[in-house]
């Protein structure tokens, strides 16, 4: 009785034609032969049971196939019936050396094979050494194989499998010629299916074939072991259910019911069709990933519609998942997307994986109920439900400041002369502080229009002119910083409101305190030419160091967080506050102001 070959191994490749998935592969390596142009190494880079192994055998096979005639060419394709090509398919060519990397890691073993390199081949054209997963040698290893990979003898190839291509050193891959090998298509999968069961003679549903190429996830080898499994478990025909079971799957059209139930809020019906499945001998992991890919495929539609053709879904999975794509919101499924991807490690984690799952679905289900906080804002402004009789101390031009006051256009601002709140300034735009003015010290603790020893600005620009139009004196230190922005001195403006502290102002005198790094006597000895230029009169400041006012920036701030107290005190906006626990008001949108300026508010 002989002994039965497994259908991954009856079925192997022998040669380029039988290769499916690889065609940029056999398209160039089929050249090569041609044109004589075959590197001296080749690294075949890819995923488990994609070919690897099966390409560097059909390699060595061409390079020393000898087939019918008697010429020294190499062979496009090998003939697999020569006595070169029958030894290296059942691994006993005396020319063609494969290695175990995993179990061959040490510089010894390098060494050995370099030394046997230098003898020429006996019953081939060439030595070839296939050495598979070679991302294992150590560094002493692959140190010691980078000359004769760079420089090898011309009777000697190699060929390299690897599926950690990141593990394997540049300098090793510079030497080589790299094939990326790609994951099979369910298709190609399929096909193959369909071609081992005609010649197995047994027969097979198409959803059967499909949930294994599926499973598969584009291994070839993989897709014969559980086709030969689906064989066993029932020689005379391969069904869906069958298949299922084996597999430890789920019902999909009971995925989609449930997971359909957790989007539409109704927990109830989702945990009893999860209770029914766990009964039946389903595993948690296998649930939360299935939710994953419905959450996925439904996305992938939501997006692009003829995902839905693309996709190899069953018919009945194609109709739920494009329903389920038109009902449903992109926030909804990227949260549902999240939460199951988080929840997987929390199932795998816990001691009870079934009641972790349900915990999962309840958080899903309880999420997808709530609206989405732009949909709250809209019905709170089309049902009118916002009050009117709360006035705001502020104006719409308040509202409305840019956030930095160096970006201020001067035409936009309108102050009154008695507010000094209403700069906004970030202290992170500090740009004063950055300039490199050489400067004279100042013992002194009263600067005046007379001591401008070393002023950077032009002395022309800022002599007096009778002709010129004078700005009227400001009252209060917001019509000075008022005055430097709409004079086009944005630094000058934006350094005193992040920077200084007001103590006293009078029309020509300005007790001020400054705090931070800023060269205060340059600032102050700049402000006091500006503000004689800009007004006509005599001005004196004077350097205190009593507390003072805040900074305009720190009243601004102050009154803002007044403003989203305030805000935040209305009925509904604490409501939503509440249905989303954490949340924050960030910031007064364009659309929340229109709203209180329809209710008078602002």
């Amino acid at each position: 009785m002989s002994e039965y070959l497994v259908l991954a191994r009856k079925y192997r490749p022998q040669t380029f034609d039988d290769l499916i998935g690889q065609d940029v592969l056999v398209r160039t390596l089929r050249n090569a032969c041609k044109h004589d142009r075959l590197h001296h190494a080749f690294m075949l880079f890819g995923v488990r049971g994609v070919g690897k192994t099966t390409t560097a055998r059909i390699i060595a096979k061409s390079l020393n196939c000898v087939g019918q005639s008697v010429d020294d060419r190499i062979r496009m394709q090998p003939c697999v019936v020569c006595h070169n090509c029958r030894a290296i398919a059942e691994g006993r060519h005396i020319d063609v050396l494969e290695m175990d990397a995993a179990s061959h890691t040490g510089v010894d073993d390098i060494r050995q094979l370099i030394e046997n390199a230098r003898y020429r081949p006996v019953a081939g054209r060439y030595k070839i050494y296939i050495l598979d997963e070679v991302h294992m040698l150590s560094k002493n290893a692959f140190n010691g194989l980078l000359k004769t990979l760079e420089e090898p003898p011309e009777h000697v190839k190699f060929i390299f499998a690897t599926t950690e291509i990141r593990k394997v050193p540049t300098t090793i891959l510079s030497r080589c010629q790299r094939f990326d090998l790609r994951r099979i298509s369910i298709n190609l999968l399929i096909k193959l299916f369909e071609k081992v069961c005609h010649n197995e003679k047994i027969e097979a549903e198409f959803d059967a074939l499909k949930l294994l190429a599926r499973v598969a996830d584009g291994s070839a080898r993989d897709a014969l072991s559980l086709l030969d499994q689906a064989i066993a478990l029932n020689a005379n025909l391969i069904t869906l259910d069958d298949t299922r079971q084996m597999l430890g799957l789920i019902d999909r059209i009971r995925i989609y019911e449930m997971y359909q139930a957790i989007m539409a809020g109704k927990i109830l019906d989702a945990l009893n069709i999860l209770s029914k499945l766990y009964e039946n001998g389903a595993d948690p992991v296998i649930i939360i990933q299935d939710l994953m890919e419905v959450t996925h495929i439904v996305t992938c539609i939501k997006i692009a519609p003829e995902a839905a053709v693309n996709n190899n879904l069953s018919e009945a999975e194609r109709e739920q998942s494009i329903a389920l794509a038109k009902v449903m919101r992109m926030s909804s499924l990227t949260m549902a997307w999240q939460m199951l991807a988080k929840g997987i490690s929390e199932v795998q984690a816990s001691s009870l994986p079934i009641a972790a799952v349900e915990m999962i679905i309840i958080r899903i289900a309880y999420s997808a109920e709530l609206p989405e906080p732009l949909d709250l804002m809209r019905m709170m402004h089309d049902k009118k439900i916002l009050p009117t009789d709360v006035t705001y101390e502020t104006t719409k031009t308040q509202t409305h400041l840019p956030t930095y006051a160096s970006s201020i256009p001067i035409e936009t601002i309108d102050m009154p002369s008695n507010a000094s709140s209403n700069i906004a300034v970030d202290d992170s735009r500090n740009d004063f502080d950055n300039l490199n003015y050489e400067t004279s010290q100042c013992s002194k603790n009263v600067i005046s229009d007379s001591s401008v020893a070393d002023v950077h600005p032009d002395k022309k620009s800022l002599a007096y002119n009778p002709n010129k139009i004078l700005d009227p004196m400001p009252v209060d230190f917001a019509g000075v910083v008022k005055l430097a922005f709409q004079r086009g001195e944005t630094i000058l403006g934006t350094t005193l409101v992040t920077n200084v502290h007001p103590v006293l102002v009078k029309p020509g005198r300005l007790k001020l305190r400054p705090q931070g790094s800023i060269d205060h006597h340059h600032v102050f000895k700049l402000l006091t030419q500006y503000l004689q230029c800009w007004t006509g009169k005599k001005w004196v400041i004077e350097i205190s160091n009593e507390k003072g006012s805040p900074t305009m920036m720190e009243q601004n701030e102050a009154q803002l967080a007044a403003i989203q107290s305030e805000f935040a005190a209305y009925p509904l906006i604490a409501k939503v506050l509440k249905l989303f626990p954490g949340a924050e008001i960030d910031n007064m949108t364009d659309f929340i102001t229109e709203i209180l300026v329809e209710r008078g508010a602002l």
